[in-house]
């Protein structure tokens, strides 16, 4: 570019400066090129064959995931039948952003101990699943709560006729029906090693919003979130009928927690259309769920292919 400047300058100089804003121009273009390679670049696969207009909706999906977390300049577009994710974004990685995001409110019927098969291969989940010994039911006569200090008076151990039973596959779960559950590694330990649920009472269409903050209370990093007026008055009903009784929060097939309803409360009181998620989270964990929550579950799952 220099020689041709040179030459050209030679013939006509009044030419000069238009040749050197094209020179300018050639560098400033250069830069946004630079920056636009050093851009992150997501790439998500559908996992199953999908439509282009499920792909379209799930861009939608991973934008408003986006948002949430606070990468409002990043946008997520459908190219060649995959999503793609570009801009800067630094919030969460992107194994975060993909979770298909299936969320259920169902109560704990029981706890289960960890999986011990006695049949190697080949079991699937029984259906029905066994029903919970009475002994072990987490029941509010059985758990006795202690409203004064908020715990129950009695320790109620995992019924021991669920160790052969194998967990419920998160593809098969269905909130129509009763599953055995995991607890999700990542929220730190629980009650049991699995639960026995009852059918799902709410899903993630009751949350209005979400967001993650640092609860200075619990001095830690909690999601909280609202509902919407028909899921507020949904989950009160299902709170009182499970008042100090344990209710556990599914997500993907997996138990991030399982809480007390109003455990130092001596009688039941509206939730007012709003509640609070504590766990094991950090401040990417508490952001990632709080973005799958306000978003809704995914139309078409979806599995990282390529970036950061």
């Amino acid at each position: 570019m220099f020689l041709v400047v040179q030459n050209v300058a030679v013939r006509n100089a009044r030419m000069i400066p238009s040749l050197l804003i094209l020179v300018a121009s050639a560098v400033a273009l250069s830069a946004c090129t630079s920056a636009a390679q050093v851009a992150t670049i997501d790439v998500y696969t559908p996992i199953h064959p999908a439509t282009a207009n499920s792909l379209t909706m799930d861009a939608a999906i991973l934008r408003k995931r986006l948002r949430v977390i606070g990468d409002s300049s990043d946008m997520a577009s459908v190219r060649a039948m995959k999503v793609v994710i570009t801009g800067h974004r630094l919030k969460v990685p992107a194994t975060d952003l993909d979770q298909v995001g299936h969320f259920y409110i169902r109560p704990v019927l029981c706890g289960a101990p960890a999986y011990s098969p006695t049949v190697a291969g080949g079991i699937v989940t029984p259906s029905p699943l066994p029903r919970c010994q009475s002994q072990y039911a987490t029941t509010a006569a059985n758990l006795d709560l202690n409203s004064d200090i908020g715990q129950p008076t009695n320790t109620i151990g995992p019924d021991p006729i669920f160790a052969s039973v194998p967990s419920t596959s998160a593809d098969d779960v269905d909130p129509s029906n009763s599953v055995l559950l995991p607890t999700d590694p990542k929220a730190g330990a629980q009650q049991y090693a699995r639960f026995v649920l009852g059918k799902a009472s709410l899903d993630a269409s009751a949350i209005a919003s979400a967001s993650a903050l640092f609860d200075n209370s619990i001095d830690a990093w909690a999601v909280t979130y609202t509902l919407t007026p028909s899921g507020s008055r949904a989950w009160d009903q299902v709170a009182e009928a499970n008042f100090h009784q344990y209710v556990a929060l599914d997500l993907d097939g997996l138990v991030m927690s399982a809480p007390l309803i109003q455990p130092n409360q001596s009688s039941f009181t509206s939730f007012d259309g709003r509640g609070e998620i504590s766990g094991n989270f950090n401040a990417v964990s508490a952001k990632a769920l709080a973005a799958v929550l306000a978003s809704g579950p995914l139309v078409a799952p979806l599995r990282l292919q390529t970036g950061h």
